[in-house]
């Protein structure tokens, strides 16, 4: 019986194929996500500059290397940099756009010959936002950053609302003692 790390790790190159890498594997725990400016291995550049061809809308893609518009401009940021995983979370939350429950949503292209469920993409979307907001390559940290995001959101939300009902109370209030 496959793991939930299994799923997720066999989901994600379906999704995205950069997600093959050994470097996205499910799940991650480094200490800090790799600079754009630096390099892997002392030789290979964690970003490589790629210009955007409109002939071609995609570019050959490149082993642990995501293509993608980014800080540093259009071209290749190392899958072990938080910007590849935020090309990546875009590009993955698009393609989960359509509503995938109902019979007129196209169904999701085959990457690779393989066609990720609605649920691989959703559980593969969820992994591409927590590293994309994480301060550092850790996956159940990520998790927990997420969820605290989340929670301020909510907040927001609340306290926003609150002070919705609190302007039309006040105005019912006034307007209640204009009338009497």
């Amino acid at each position: 019986m496959m793991t939930r790390d299994d799923e997720i790790n066999a989901a994600m190159p379906k999704v995205a194929p950069e997600l093959a890498s050994k470097y996205a594997a499910y799940p991650i725990k480094r200490q800090v996500w790799l600079s754009i400016d630096g390099q892997i291995d002392g030789s290979l550049p964690a970003f490589i500059p790629h210009k955007k061809d409109p002939n071609f809308p995609f570019p050959p893609e490149k082993e642990d290397y995501v293509w993608g518009t980014g800080p540093r401009g259009f071209g290749y940021y190392h899958i072990l940099c938080r910007e590849a995983y935020v090309i990546l979370y875009h590009r993955v939350h698009e393609m989960a756009l359509p509503c995938q429950a109902c019979c007129c949503a196209p169904p999701l292209p085959p990457i690779h010959g393989q066609r990720p469920s609605a649920k691989e993409l959703d559980d593969v979307k969820d992994v591409m936002y927590n590293r994309s907001i994480a301060s550092r390559p850790d996956d159940f940290l990520a998790q927990k950053e997420a969820i605290e995001i989340a929670r301020g959101e909510a907040q927001r939300y609340y306290h926003q609302d609150q002070n919705i009902q609190l302007a039309v109370m006040t105005g019912t209030n006034v307007a209640n003692q204009f009338l009497h």
